[in-house]
């Protein structure tokens, strides 16, 4: 536990930093794939930080369909459909977010 104490200080760190959120998207990236191999409360850190991208910026896309995709993992259906079709209002197009709404 002390060391996902740490991951989230460097996260809040970044937050507040110049650093780009991009930086941010990738660490949270990296905790998520933690969440299946090691510890299932990653997913909620990571979940936390892409809420966090979405709301400082509604239209990103990427934060969108991330979200989306870690409620469809916890079970959340309604949260996942949710920021799905906010991703496809974002971009209709998208392969990926019309697969996962799909699913």
């Amino acid at each position: 536990m002390e060391n996902i104490s740490k991951i989230m200080d460097l996260i809040e760190y970044i937050f507040n930093s110049n650093c780009k959120n991009e930086c941010a998207f990738e660490v949270a990236k990296i905790i998520e794939q933690g969440y299946a191999i090691k510890n299932p409360e990653l997913l909620d850190f990571a979940l936390k930080i892409y809420i966090k991208l979405f709301n400082e910026n509604n239209q990103n896309f990427d934060a969108a369909l991330a979200i989306s995709l870690a409620y469809a993992k916890k079970g959340d259906w309604t949260n996942a459909i949710k920021y799905c079709e906010k991703a496809l209002e974002i971009n209709p197009k998208s392969f990926e977010a019309n697969n996962q709404m799909g699913l």
